[in-house]
């Protein structure tokens, strides 16, 4: 898979049920600008990370995101949960319902988001059993996002200058093809639920 089309299917991946996943061979203007068609298209049916909401990362407000170096093991861990939560999704239209009103309806930051999972008892259960906190989980999504967001050049690259952010980009280049290994079938699961 070439970097375009597996950061593209990364940036509708951290999505709650992304609409679609970006054709192979996209530049990089292309997925996010069709990522952004999509949220318009499908108003606050899907959880899709903004500009606004990656710049935010970079704020001071948010120093845990910041401070955050991803590993392999934490990115195993949370695709395993982002595996367990859709396969639940699939399960029960109602939890797809709901989990897109809740967090698909505002711009929401890391406190919001984390509000939101741990308020539907299913994906609770799901981040515990994959042995994280729903902290942990957010707190690791939205690291893993500001990384994705830089290289999908959705914010701006000045943004890897602040915390490990910069770590994190050059990790995900090194570990392309484990991660998207990792992805697999959380990326099978959201094209069902985008049908």
């Amino acid at each position: 898979m070439s970097r375009t089309s597996f950061i593209g299917l990364l940036m509708a991946g951290a999505a709650v049920c992304a609409p679609a996943a970006p054709v192979r061979g996209q530049s990089l203007g292309d997925v996010a600008k069709r990522t952004e068609e999509q949220r318009r298209e499908h108003p606050g049916t899907s959880r899709v990370f903004t500009n606004a909401d990656l710049v935010d990362v970079t704020s001071l407000n948010n120093k845990e995101v910041l401070g955050l170096e991803l590993t392999l093991p934490m990115l195993d861990k949370y695709f395993g949960i982002r595996t367990a939560i859709l396969r639940e999704m699939v399960k029960s239209p109602d939890l797809t319902r709901r989990m897109r009103a809740e967090v698909g309806a505002r711009t929401a930051g890391v406190a919001d988001v984390e509000r939101d999972y741990a308020s539907e008892p299913a994906v609770a259960e799901a981040i515990g059993a994959g042995h994280m906190t729903t902290h942990e989980y957010v707190v690791t999504e939205v690291a893993f996002m500001a990384a994705v967001g830089i290289l999908a050049g959705k914010i701006p690259a000045t943004a890897a200058a602040n915390g490990a952010i910069g770590t994190n980009v050059e990790f995900l280049k090194r570990h392309e093809r484990e991660i998207e290994a990792m992805h697999r079938e959380a990326s099978t699961l959201e094209d069902r639920l985008s049908r």
